[in-house]
């Protein structure tokens, strides 16, 4: 089973405004919807909002319910708010889902990779020619799914196989 592009946004706010002016809304800053059809609802929105916990949580229930041989999670952790983003940020959004999944999904064999949202950097210049500082970190959590060999290549290369 895959996990990709949650884009989870722990700042998501059940009933705030799901139109704005901003590329990303259902949150507080975006003030509380006075129209019910504008309102952010309790699993999402249809429209430029990401993803709140509670459609993790529905997902964790049914992957816990199919029993899958595998998780393969590929990344894109962070909400689409890149005007935030720093390392700080997305080691925090890393942190919080690396946590939730080994608390809620710790049973399953796990392949987690790197999505272009997970980058603190993304917004900023990035040298090409040094790690990611993301690398290291991840390499760190990773490190209970990955064999010694995969981990050494994720270090070396970003990827592993």
């Amino acid at each position: 089973m895959q996990f990709t592009d949650l884009h989870i946004d722990l700042d998501y706010q059940v009933g705030a405004n799901n139109v704005c002016d901003n590329v990303l809304c259902c949150r507080k800053e975006n003030g509380m919807a006075t129209d019910p059809a504008q309102a952010a609802g309790p699993y999402g929105s249809p429209t430029v909002c990401d993803v709140p916990k509670s459609v993790l949580d529905k997902m964790t229930e049914k992957v816990n319910e199919l029993k899958p041989d595998t998780l393969f999670w590929t990344g894109d952790v962070a909400p689409h708010d890149q005007w935030n983003y720093s390392q700080e940020y997305v080691e925090n959004y890393q942190t919080f889902l690396f946590n939730y999944m080994q608390e809620n999904l710790g049973q399953w064999t796990t392949f987690p990779l790197e999505g272009n949202h997970d980058f603190g950097m993304v917004i900023n210049s990035q040298d090409f020619n040094e790690t990611d500082p993301i690398i290291p970190f991840l390499a760190n959590y990773w490190k209970v799914w990955l064999d010694e060999a995969a981990l050494q290549e994720f270090m070396v290369n970003g990827f592993y196989t």
